[in-house]
């Protein structure tokens, strides 16, 4: 029956149409004499619809779905950004401030020694900036609250000496020419009488980039955690207004857990769990992958530690009991909360 042409029509009274009903497993209908019944429709026909953020489709009978499925996306926030980025991989080489101490001892978790800037009143790059001969651009925030210098270091980390002091212009740039600075770290102080806080850490916005001109401000890193569903809500109406809409609720936090990417099948409660990696640590991917730390490269891997989905890999298979959604005569505009949808009928 599922290839009858979807042109044929029948002429159907009463009887026929309960009939069909009965067979498609709703309630008995009592439509006018003579009312005009899609035959592929009554059968379940074979369509496929989607799959589309928002589905709309015409019946003439009430029908039951064979599948509804949802494409589960990994959720992910870039803050902002077009995508996500690992420590120092931007254009921003200025890595993390802390408060400087009233010691001139290497700071603790840093790579560098002799730093030289020993003033509890001053903010200082905790990591070395790479710099190697290059031309470098310093820019911050505020050319009036606050002043910026760095210091130089050689390939051993070893201080070399100070930049001609603390400047309020707008952006400093200048090329490190001398062949023994490998390193550069800055320092930052306020020009007024206020003590330097731990506020100032994130109000600065320093940034250190290669080349002549400074350009507009991005953070040093730009870490976006992927998240994922133990659930999710169908929508099922005669228009796209969700108070028009029935509302179908599915959740697996047994034995599913978290999805991080894959689909759901409300009506047949099966669940598709993409690989997930909460600390990626070289593991191999088939790809195309999501990372937390990273854009995608199909020639390169993921940031050790980053947070991976592997849309690629091997789904994990889970079932739970699905559900009947029955079709509208008219207008049918299906959606859900979590994906895409794509019906089968």
């Amino acid at each position: 029956m599922a290839n009858i042409n979807k042109n044929i029509i029948m002429q159907a009274g009463a009887a026929v149409a309960n009939a069909a009903n009965k067979a498609a497993g709703l309630a008995a209908a009592t439509p006018e004499p003579g009312a005009i019944i899609s035959a592929i429709q009554l059968v379940n026909g074979g369509r496929t619809i989607g799959p589309d953020a928002l589905a709309h489709f015409t019946e003439s009978v009430r029908n039951k779905l064979l599948s509804l499925l949802v494409t589960l996306e990994p959720i992910q926030d870039f803050n902002g950004y077009e995508h996500p980025w690992p420590a120092g991989a931007g254009k921003n080489k200025a890595g993390p401030l802390e408060k400087g101490t009233s010691s001139e001892s290497k700071p603790a978790g840093t790579s560098y020694t002799n730093m030289k800037i020993a003033n509890d009143n001053r903010l200082r790059s905790i990591d070395l900036i790479p710099t190697y001969g290059q031309q470098v651009t310093v820019s911050w925030s505020d050319y009036v609250k606050y002043a910026v210098c760095f210091t130089c270091y050689d390939s051993d980390g070893l201080y070399l000496g100070e930049s001609s002091g603390f400047q309020s212009w707008k952006f400093r740039a200048t090329t490190i020419n001398n062949a023994s600075v490998y390193y550069i770290a800055c320092v930052v102080k306020r020009n007024d009488s206020v003590p330097i806080s731990s506020a100032d850490i994130d109000s600065v916005h320093l940034q250190v980039e290669l080349g002549s001109a400074a350009t507009s401000w991005i953070p040093y890193e730009n870490i976006c955690p992927i998240s994922g569903r133990t659930g999710l809500h169908v929508y099922a109406g005669p228009t796209s207004a969700i108070g028009d809409a029935a509302t179908y609720s599915m959740a697996w936090t047994s034995p599913a857990g978290t999805v991080y990417a894959g689909s759901a099948d409300i009506v047949s409660g099966d669940i598709k769990a993409a690989p997930y990696y909460a600390s990626y640590n070289g593991e191999t991917l088939v790809g195309p992958w999501v990372s937390s730390m990273d854009v995608y490269d199909p020639e390169g891997t993921p940031t050790t530690g980053a947070q991976v989905v592997d849309l690629g890999g091997t789904m994990t298979e889970y079932h739970i009991t699905g559900q009947d959604i029955i079709t509208l005569v008219g207008d049918n505009y299906i959606w859900s909360d979590s994906g895409d949808v794509t019906i089968k009928e």
